[in-house]
């Protein structure tokens, strides 16, 4: 057979190559201006929404102040604790934000809030407020709100005995649980909202991890429940060892972690090993960096 030259394809100029590479180059330098762009706007975003929602804290009241004080406390904002504590010093906010920011200092387990709500419970008028600074007490360290609550001075009003029943159950403390649910049937209607969203933050767990939550009762958040309601929920109560059942959801969970944590030193053993023993240098490089990932 003959070779046909006319049969070959047309050669490539000899600069089509390097076009084609910086064409490559090119477009993945776009990329990364755009990703870069992408990343430095979201940045400058969350720093300004940072901002003012530190200023709102600082300088506002009414809905926007608390709006920002639950934007500290949803993420667990800890680093923001101080101006936390600055804001409710205060002395121009309504009783609405002072809540507010109790329950975020409780929610974000400020330690040093402690003494600026034991002064609070000294000397605030609202119900409301003193509730919550009696729950934020328990969450925070459950040793200093038994010590508050020693002090017969500061329990003055049933707002007050009602927020020690709150503060003694979010403490692990069942002997309040009785109150709770006296108060979930027999205070005011703002009285009984507290006691409910505590049996259904506290409660209702763990009657579900016992079988025992009435399946055709699901409560809306905030929600007041009726009276038989309550009720039933304390015949059922009294029929299980609440204070074992979170132990053993707490040890549950200790071992949940635990299992979680040898599967991922697993997965990085592993990875090692076969990158070790066998694989490209390419394939290599993807299990360090998957090892690299499970580790964390």
């Amino acid at each position: 057979m003959t070779h046909d030259p006319s049969n070959q394809p047309p050669a490539l100029p000899a600069a089509a190559a390097p076009r084609r590479g910086r064409s490559a180059s090119f477009a993945f330098a776009l990329l990364a201006l755009t990703l870069a762009g992408y990343w430095g706007t979201t940045e400058v975003m969350r720093f300004v929404n940072r901002q003012r929602f530190l200023a709102t804290l600082r300088t506002a009241d009414g809905e926007s102040a608390k709006r920002a004080a639950w934007w500290v406390a949803d993420a667990n904002r800890t680093k923001f604790a101080p101006q936390v504590r600055e804001a409710l010093a205060r002395p121009d906010i309504s009783a609405d934000y002072r809540e507010a920011l109790v329950y975020t200092l409780g929610k974000l387990r400020d330690a040093d809030a402690i003494p600026p709500l034991r002064a609070l419970l000294a000397g605030e008028g609202s119900g409301v407020v003193r509730q919550a600074a009696w729950l934020a007490l328990a969450r925070i360290e459950p040793q200093a709100f038994l010590t508050t609550a020693g002090d017969a001075s500061l329990r003055r009003s049933e707002w007050d005995e009602l927020g020690i029943a709150v503060g003694r159950v979010a403490a692990g403390d069942w002997a309040g649980l009785r109150d709770v649910l006296q108060w979930a049937q027999t205070g005011d209607v703002d009285q009984r909202q507290i006691a409910c969203r505590t049996l259904d933050r506290v409660v209702k767990p763990l009657l579900e991890a016992a079988g025992r939550w009435p399946v055709d009762f699901r409560p809306k958040a905030g929600e007041v429940w009726e009276t038989a309601r309550v009720a039933e929920i304390a015949r059922r109560t009294s029929e299980v060892d609440l204070a074992k059942v979170a132990l053993d959801g707490a040890q549950h969970e200790k071992r949940r972690e635990g299992v979680e944590k040898n599967v991922r030193r697993l997965a990085s053993g592993r990875a090692y090993l076969a990158w070790f023993l066998v694989g490209s240098d390419e394939s290599r490089e993807r299990e360090r960096k998957a090892a690299e990932l499970n580790r964390h």
